[in-house]
């Protein structure tokens, strides 16, 4: 029989830390809420600075933090990748809740690729357990990187996406021969750029991503700025280090045995629509297997289709 996530996840040398998301003050929902502030607070940049305890209660109100405290193992991670040490997250539905029994069948495992860049975007616990858990009750294991401080966007950083799933691999609950990738905004980026080098994956999930990023600075030019603070030599070879992060040039060198679902908001102000759809435009001349769902009126976040878009991915993930 298994023995618990906490204890599986202990065993792996190269994990340094394992906290629960419900340790220490998050204990208690006023807690869990308070340490949720703070957390996003950091993650969100400006928008974050007027985060009240009311709009958190909104979002994850008391009876439902009860359901997932009892239901879900939750935990942040510290992990090594060379000598680096980078954060990371589990979620998984509690072993004694499978529907069969403690000795269930491992479960599948979808690699959570976050997006932002540095500290933004960073997947806070209240996001992972409040916006994914639904993917995890239907049966699937979820663990993603907060990727290295010393970010590369899409440089040494893929690294870290590719231990997470290593570590995966080494726990009991998880079936390593079942792994698909979910990629949401930068983190499309990031899943585009793993599964080139990881043909055994079972599919993918690509949530309002990037897929040409020099196309995508006429939309929003201010993205310069984290290139070149984050890409390496950026500067010097700028058409090229877009090119190697860009899917839209290479996506014919990705396993066509590997399905790709895009999902988008055509009112996406932070990554236009256009990436999705010359990305399915693409993909449908390359006979590759792939599905595209535009939400009318949907954000970046696709914040007001999150049930259609927690289904749409659940279906696609079962199929």
């Amino acid at each position: 029989s298994f023995v618990c996530a906490n204890q599986s996840l202990q065993s792996v040398e190269n994990i340094k830390d394992v906290n629960s998301c419900f340790a220490g003050d998050s204990n208690t929902y006023n807690g869990f809420i308070d340490d949720s502030i703070q957390e996003l607070k950091s993650s969100m940049g400006p928008k974050g600075a007027a985060l009240k305890p009311k709009h958190m209660n909104k979002f994850m109100p008391e009876k439902l933090y009860k359901v997932l405290k009892r239901d879900f193992d939750c935990y942040q991670i510290t992990y090594l990748v060379d000598d680096v040490e980078v954060k990371g997250f589990y979620l998984s539905e509690k072993f004694e809740n499978n529907a069969k029994g403690v000795d269930a069948e491992p479960k599948p495992l979808v690699v959570l690729n976050r997006g932002g860049n540095g500290g933004f975007g960073k997947m806070a616990k209240i996001i992972l357990l409040a916006r994914f858990s639904k993917i995890a009750k239907a049966g699937y294991v979820i663990m993603g990187s907060q990727y290295r401080d010393e970010d590369e966007f899409g440089g040494k950083d893929l690294l870290d996406v590719f231990e997470i799933i290593n570590i995966a691999k080494k726990l009991p609950n998880v079936d390593p021969e079942s792994v698909s990738m979910l990629g949401v905004s930068r983190g499309a980026m990031m899943t585009y750029m793993a599964a080139r080098q990881l043909p055994e994956l079972k599919s993918l999930i690509i949530w309002a991503g990037q897929s040409d990023l020099e196309q995508g600075l006429t939309f929003r030019p201010a993205m310069e700025n984290v290139y070149k603070a984050r890409i390496p030599q950026y500067s010097q070879n700028k058409q090229q280090a877009l090119q190697q992060r860009s899917a839209i040039h290479w996506v014919n060198e990705i396993s066509s045995d590997m399905p790709i679902l895009l999902l988008h908001g055509d009112k996406d102000k932070r990554v236009n629509v256009s990436h999705a759809q010359s990305m399915a435009d693409r993909l449908k001349a390359l006979n590759h297997p792939h599905q595209l769902t535009i939400y009318e009126n949907g954000s970046h976040s696709l914040k007001k289709h999150s049930k259609q878009v927690m289904t749409e991915i659940i279906q696609w993930l079962n199929k």
